[in-house]
């Protein structure tokens, strides 16, 4: 049996099929931060956010809500995303 977190007000509804990857950034950050892209397949959300390790502070940087729900994440390099989704399709995405 997996641990369950607390569920958060008003956040989306999580499911087994969310993806999360860490993005390599030529952007400017703190050394404690990364940057995360995170994919609710229930939502059909995806989401790029800087989280600084150190303070435990996020900052949403981008939300883009997909025609079909998010099945899969890849970084081609550090100007795009794949972000696969139901039925085969593939949506490309600049995040410069």
């Amino acid at each position: 049996m997996r641990p369950v977190a607390p569920k958060l007000v008003g956040a989306p509804v999580p499911s087994e099929k969310d993806r999360m990857i860490e993005l390599k950034w030529k952007g400017l950050i703190q050394s404690s931060s990364t940057m995360l892209c995170t994919s609710n397949h229930t939502e059909k959300i995806t989401i790029i956010c800087n989280v600084d390790l150190k303070t435990r502070r996020h900052v949403i940087s981008w939300q883009v809500r997909n025609n079909r729900s998010p099945t899969a994440l890849f970084q081609v390099d550090e100007d795009f995303i794949v972000v696969g989704t139901e039925g085969g399709k593939m949506e490309i995405w600049s995040i410069d």
